[in-house]
């Protein structure tokens, strides 16, 4: 009985809560930093689905929904960007509601997957309160995927021996998957290219907002390298675009030496890589194009008369042939695709939950993370004009890309005194 009190009381000490503030107890920090490790880092880790989407709903999902409910923090949920997603979810459901016949998910499918975007929203936001946890967490996330990008170059082109040939490379060897066991098997290069280049945005907020010491410094640009050599290989323009965009944003927003070395070694370098492989960078843009997607938005266009207004409802697939007879199920632009889904209303609802998204991080930029959730925003912005089809849908890769960040400037608050004792100027 004596044994049963004391594991008692040391439960309440690490789980404990003052309500003064929202600052949580160390307990609930570590078992949401695990989930949120679990969800992001478990792509590359855990290569059985179900197993991962098991592991995610009991380690983060579940944790998030037992805080939500024993302590709420109000604050979290009192501010015209929650009320912007609320009203994209409401509008989902009622879509699901009335267009049964379009998914092949039922209404009770469609709620779990808005349920789960709140949870995930609310655990980010939560932890969004302790910079330096939060920060941790992305850190590891970032190492654990700069090493899997380098044993995966490293198992391409030195186990495999896979010829260093820009045509071989192109159209046979695009990087996405590790090739072992399952493991960091993104299933397409350019979900691989938009998911690791999630992590070059990181570990570079990690190097130019408080630059450390020599050697770390090094080990983070290695780091790196390593990340941007897998980009690179996986050929996937978007993602090209979308990282390069969003690091030009991360540096501007952290003006320091570091950043400024950064962005004129960084110039110099895409300098001479264009002309060292300008017949490869010719052939990607002005042979390649858009990669046929022009074909693909000019039928979207043509349809659009039938569902402009209330979309031909959620989870449907933009059917599109090409004359010689190769097919596509989205409209690969997810702005668009969103509007053929839910209608004018869907679309004009997640603009506004971005434009909420983007001035809240932009009049808190004072604080580190929300420069780097403004950074990791827009290289989602960026990547949404191209390559990603869904969002709405249950934990993967595609939440690392959108709600992680969506999550991180939920979560912070204007003034917040265990961010200002923790982070500092520049933490």
């Amino acid at each position: 009985m004596e044994l049963f009190h004391s594991v008692q009381r040391l439960a309440s000490r690490v789980f404990s809560y003052d309500s003064s503030h929202t600052a949580l107890a160390p307990g609930w920090l570590a078992v949401l930093s695990l989930g949120l490790f679990i969800q992001i880092a478990g792509i590359l880790l855990i290569a059985d689905g179900s197993r991962y989407s098991t592991q995610v709903h009991l380690l983060l999902m579940l944790p998030s929904l037992i805080l939500l409910l024993i302590r709420p923090d109000f604050r979290l949920w009192k501010q015209p960007v929650v009320l912007a997603l609320t009203s994209l979810l409401i509008c989902l459901m009622l879509n699901a509601l009335w267009r049964t016949e379009t998914s092949d998910k039922s209404t009770g499918d469609w709620l779990k997957v808005t349920l789960f975007i709140l949870l995930y929203v609310h655990a980010v936001g939560r932890l969004a309160l302790h910079p330096r946890t939060l920060l941790a967490v992305l850190t590891i996330c970032g190492a654990l995927a700069a090493m899997f990008a380098w044993l995966t170059v490293l198992h391409q082109f030195g186990i495999k021996a896979t010829p260093l040939d820009y045509a071989t490379i192109r159209e046979e060897a695009r990087l996405y998957t590790l090739d072992w066991q399952g493991l960091g098997n993104l299933k397409h290069p350019v979900v691989a290219g938009l998911y690791y280049g999630i992590f070059i945005i990181i570990l570079t907020q990690r190097l130019v907002a408080a630059p450390p010491k020599a050697w770390r410094s090094a080990l983070i640009l290695f780091g790196i390298a390593g990340l941007c050599i897998y980009v690179l290989l996986t050929f996937s323009r978007g993602a090209w675009i979308s990282t390069l965009v969003a690091g030009l944003c991360l540096l501007l927003l952290f003006p320091g030496r570091t950043s400024r070395t950064l962005l004129i070694s960084g110039a110099f370098l895409l300098l001479g890589m264009l002309v060292m492989f300008w017949p490869e960078v010719r052939n990607e843009w002005l042979v390649r194009g858009a990669s046929r997607r022009d074909m693909i938005w000019l039928s979207w266009l043509a349809h659009l008369p039938d569902f402009w207004l209330w979309g031909v409802g959620p989870g449907a697939q933009f059917d599109f042939t090409y004359p010689w007879g190769g097919s596509v199920k989205h409209a690969h632009s997810l702005y668009l695709q969103l509007w053929y889904q839910l209608g004018l209303p869907g679309i004009i609802l997640f603009i506004l939950f971005l434009g909420c998204l983007l001035e809240k991080g932009w009049r808190l930029r004072q604080q580190p993370p929300a420069r780097l959730g403004l950074a990791l925003l827009i290289l989602a912005m960026m990547a949404m004009l191209t390559d990603v089809h869904a969002l709405l849908l249950r934990p993967n890769h595609y939440w690392v890309l959108f709600w992680l960040p969506a999550g991180i400037l939920i979560g912070l608050q204007p003034t917040h005194p265990e961010h200002i004792r923790q982070s500092g100027p520049n933490a």
